[in-house]
């Protein structure tokens, strides 16, 4: 039916072109476009057939009317344009002959693989690896604590390397790192631990603690203990004249420096009984040059570090402490003794594997 200037065609019909307009209606009596169809779809050719739909313009999907889908051809891009009902994005999703690009948000919500055989780029449209991301990285729901001006990566959980991992800058945690291999640290950087750090120990008590023995070209740690001795003793005397002491080689304690220039601390840690009242002092003395390093032999209480009178029948237990430096040569062996002074005391005697149990003599060597 052709209509011409009618509004209102008098019967049904199939197709409507509109003479005034041009317009062809197909399942409308009234198009309101050069071709409007409506009440079905559209075949072009049949099946096997190789038949195109050419369009030099652009496509326009509506639904409803205030949300309009623009396709259009952009040079050699085709691009897809979305209209909120206010204004027109920009390219939302643009399919180049070379790839697809987007300014909106990606979604892939199915529950199939995704490959991808290229690099992968986020902040960046050159990437070079297979991963490259130009900006922070969170894996979990960690609060990043440690955030710096270079770009970072957040671990809730663990991070296994099962080859090597190098690190340009700092290796900072909060928790605990733990590996069955190797950590290298080639570069300038520096590692900060704030809790305690163990060698050949899984719980350690200081801020460093090795459990082995550590081997270094130079160690720049005054006040370092080296390595720890120690020796427990008894020894008994019985008092015959007005004053005596004991030098008993079970006292005796030998440590093997093993640093040059390192000095000794000497800690005697002496108990006992007194049978009777008396005056308790005690020495220590370097073997290797028959020196007396703390009190003086044959003198009074003060000169010994006494500890002064005590009364009879009681207990003492005395510390005393001195630092030696023999001019320590490292592999070299030197020979420290502790000995027990009595002064004035008649006929008593100090028995040291008595009230208070066995005595010991400790040695620290420190690094200067």
């Amino acid at each position: 039916y052709v209509a011409s200037g009618e509004s209102s065609p008098t019967s049904a019909v199939a197709m409507t072109i509109q003479g005034n307009t041009g317009n062809v209606g197909i399942g409308t009596t009234g198009p309101g476009a050069k071709l409007d169809i409506q009440g079905g779809g559209v075949n072009i050719g049949v099946s096997g057939d190789n038949q195109y739909l050419n369009i030099f313009g652009t496509i326009r999907v509506q639904s409803p009317a205030s949300l309009l889908w623009d396709i259009a051809r952009v040079g050699s891009n085709l691009n897809f344009h979305y209209y909120s009902g206010s204004a027109w994005t920009t390219n939302r999703l643009v399919l180049t002959p070379s790839g697809i690009s987007s300014d909106g948000t990606l979604t892939i919500s199915g529950t199939g693989n995704s490959s991808i055989a290229g690099n992968v780029g986020i902040g960046t449209t050159g990437p070079s690896y297979k991963l490259d991301v130009t900006d922070d990285v969170r894996i979990g729901a960690i609060t990043p604590g440690y955030a710096s001006a270079s770009p970072d990566l957040f671990i809730q959980g663990n991070l296994e390397v099962d080859a090597t991992a190098y690190m340009d800058g700092p290796l900072v945690s909060s928790s605990s790192i733990s590996t069955s291999g190797t950590i290298t640290q080639t570069g300038s950087g520096v590692v900060f631990f704030s809790g305690n750090v163990g060698i050949g120990t899984t719980g350690p008590s200081t801020k460093l603690e090795v459990n082995g023995t550590i081997t270094a070209t130079a160690v720049s740690a005054p006040g370092l203990i080296l390595q720890t001795v120690y020796n427990a003793w008894t020894a008994t005397t019985t008092q015959s004249t007005a004053y005596t002491y004991v030098d008993a080689t079970g006292s005796d304690l030998s440590i093997t420096a093993k640093r040059t220039s390192s000095i000794f601390k000497i800690t005697v840690n002496a108990s006992g009984y007194y049978s009777g009242s008396a005056s308790t002092n005690v020495g220590i003395k370097y073997v290797g040059t028959n020196t007396q390093i703390l009190g003086v032999p044959g003198s009074s209480g003060d000169g010994w570090m006494g500890a002064g009178n005590g009364p009879a029948n009681s207990s003492f237990n005395i510390t005393r402490i001195a630092f030696h430096n023999p001019g320590t040569v490292a592999g070299t062996t030197y020979t420290y003794r502790a000995m027990l002074g009595l002064w004035n005391v008649g006929t008593s005697y100090i028995n040291y594997s008595g009230y208070n149990g066995t005595s010991i003599i400790t040695i620290d060597e420190i690094a200067q």
